[in-house]
C-alpha cells in the first residue's frame, strides 16, 4: 500500500512538474520572442553574461539547503526550521556583496560599462530572495508539485508581462533585468501568505543543526561551485572571444537545447530525488529494481524532444525569429544532440545524494571544466565557431564518464539501459534524418552557416 502511495504521489509531482514546466517554458518563448523584436541582439548578450556570474555566485554560496530539507526527518522541529531560513537569509546577503564587489572588474574585463550596473542590480535580487519562506522547500520534499507550479507560474507570468512593458515604452536592456525582480518579488509574497502552514521562522540557528547542513552541504557546495565552473565556463569564454551579438545568437540555440537539459534535471530534483530518497533504507538491488522503472520513463519522454530539436531545431529558429537570429539556426541541432550525455547521468545523479554520496558529481564536474578550459579556447583558434560549438556539445560526456564510475562503486549503475535507449535514440534520429532528406529538406542547419 505504501508504495501505491508512493507512486501515486511520484505520478502526481510529475504531472504538475512538467505541467507547470512546459507552461512555464511558453510563457519563456513568448516573452523571448517579444523582447527580441524590441531590443536589439547585444542586450541578450550582455544580460547573459551578467546573469553568469549571478549564477556562479548563487552556485558558489550553495550549501544544500534544499536537498537538507528533502533528506532530514526533523523538519516538524522549529530549531531546525530558523536554522534553514536564517542560512538562506545570510546566504542571500552574501550574493548580495560579492555581486557589489565583482561588478567593477567584470565590466572592466569585457569592456562593457552596462555589466556593472546590471550585475548590482541581480545580485540585490538575491536578498530577497533569501526571505522566502521555508514552505517552499516543504512542499517540494511532500511532493506538492501543484501549489509550487501555480506560484511559479503566476510569478512569471507578471514578470514578463513587466518586462514587455517596460521594453516596449524604453527599449532598455534593463527590461530584461526587470523581469526578475517583479517574479522574485511575487514569489516572495506568494511563499509567506499562499502556501498552507503555520511556519513563522526566527532569524536563529541552532549548533546541530547548523553541523548537520553544513556537513551534508560541503559536497553539494563543491558539486554546484564546480557545475557552475563546468556549465557556464563557455559563456564565460565565448563572452570573450566572440561579440556580444555572436554570443546573443548562441545564446538563443542554447535556450532551446537546454529545454532538455531543464526538464530531466527539474524532474529529477522535483520528482526522482523526493522519490528516491523513499527507498534509501532497501538493500542496494532492491533500491535499483525500484528506480529502473521511473528512469526508464523518464529517459523515454526525454529522447523525443531530442530527436525533434536535433533533426529539425533550425526550422525552429527561423520560424520563431527574424532574420536578424538565423545565425542560432545551425547551432541548435548540435547542442541538442549533445545533450543527451547529460539526460542519461542526471535521471541517476540523486541516488549519489540518497546514499550521502554527491563527492562524485563534483569530481566529474571538475573533469568537465578541465575539459572546456583546453579545448575551448584551442579549437577556436583552429576551427572557429564550428569547432566550438561541437566542443561544447559533447562536454557532458566526461561528467557522464565519472558519474558512472561512481554508479558502479556504489553498486547503482544502468549501463545496459544507457546503452539500449541510447542505441534506440541514434537509430530513431537516423530515420528521421532520411526522411528529411528524401523530403529534399537537407540536413539541419546547413544553409545558414
Amino acid at each position: 500500500m505504501e508504495s501505491k502511495n508512493h507512486k501515486r504521489l511520484a505520478l502526481e509531482a510529475s504531472f504538475f512538474t512538467l505541467f507547470g514546466y512546459g507552461l512555464g517554458q511558453v510563457i519563456r518563448l513568448a516573452n523571448n520572442l517579444i523582447l527580441t523584436r524590441l531590443l536589439v541582439p547585444e542586450y541578450f548578450g550582455i544580460v547573459s553574461i551578467a546573469n553568469v556570474f549571478i549564477q556562479g555566485i548563487n552556485l558558489f554560496s550553495d550549501i544544500g539547503l534544499g536537498p537538507s530539507v528533502i533528506k532530514s526527518g526533523e523538519t516538524d522541529k522549529e530549531p531546525f526550521i530558523n536554522t534553514v531560513w536564517t542560512l538562506q537569509v545570510v546566504r542571500g546577503g552574501i550574493i548580495t556583496a560579492i555581486a557589489l564587489i565583482i561588478s567593477v572588474p567584470v565590466a572592466y574585463f569585457y569592456h562593457e560599462p552596462q555589466l556593472k550596473g546590471i550585475i548590482i542590480f541581480i545580485g540585490a535580487i538575491a536578498s530577497l530572495q533569501g526571505f522566502n519562506s521555508v514552505k517552499l522547500l516543504l512542499y517540494r520534499k511532500e511532493l506538492k508539485q501543484g501549489a509550487l507550479s501555480c506560484i511559479d507560474l503566476s510569478a512569471q507570468i507578471f514578470g514578463a508581462l513587466a518586462g514587455i512593458l517596460f521594453a516596449y515604452y524604453y527599449r532598455s536592456i534593463w527590461s530584461l533585468v526587470i523581469i526578475s525582480l517583479v517574479s522574485s518579488s511575487l514569489r516572495l509574497f506568494f511563499s509567506h501568505f499562499l502556501l498552507k502552514g503555520d511556519i513563522k521562522p526566527r532569524l536563529t540557528i541552532e549548533k546541530q543543526y547548523f553541523s548537520e547542513i553544513l556537513h551534508f552541504g560541503k559536497w553539494i557546495f563543491l558539486s554546484t561551485a564546480l557545475t557552475f565552473v563546468a556549465s557556464q565556463i563557455d559563456k564565460i569564454l565565448l563572452g570573450k572571444l566572440l561579440t556580444f551579438k555572436a554570443l546573443g545568437f548562441f545564446n538563443i540555440a542554447i535556450m532551446f537545447s537546454e529545454l532538455i537539459k531543464q526538464i530531466v534535471g527539474r524532474l529529477s530534483s522535483m520528482v526522482l530525488f523526493p522519490l528516491f530518497s523513499r527507498y534509501r533504507d532497501l538493500p542496494r538491488g532492491e533500491y535499483r529494481k525500484m528506480v529502473v522503472k521511473p528512469r526508464r520513463i523518464l529517459l523515454l519522454l526525454t529522447a523525443i524532444p531530442t530527436i525533434l530539436l536535433t533533426c529539425f531545431g533550425d526550422y525552429v529558429i527561423t520560424l520563431l525569429y527574424d532574420d536578424r537570429y538565423y545565425a542560432a539556426a545551425w547551432m541548435l541541432p548540435i547542442l541538442a544532440i549533445g545533450m543527451w550525455p547529460y539526460v542519461l547521468y542526471v535521471s541517476n545523479s540523486n541516488s549519489l545524494y540518497v546514499f550521502g554520496k554527491p563527492q562524485y558529481e563534483s569530481i566529474g564536474n571538475f573533469v568537465k571544466f578541465l575539459y572546456m578550459i583546453i579545448l575551448t579556447p584551442l579549437v577556436y583558434h583552429f576551427f572557429g565557431l564550428l569547432g566550438v560549438i561541437i566542443v561544447i556539445s559533447l562536454n557532458d560526456i566526461p561528467t557522464y564518464i565519472v558519474m558512472n564510475w561512481g554508479f558502479l562503486r556504489e553498486n547503482i549503475a544502468h549501463l545496459l539501459d544507457d546503452l539500449i535507449i541510447t542505441i534506440l535514440l541514434i537509430m530513431a534520429i537516423v530515420l528521421v534524418l532520411l526522411i528529411r532528406m528524401a523530403l529534399h529538406l537537407g540536413m539541419p542547419g546547413v544553409s545558414y552557416f
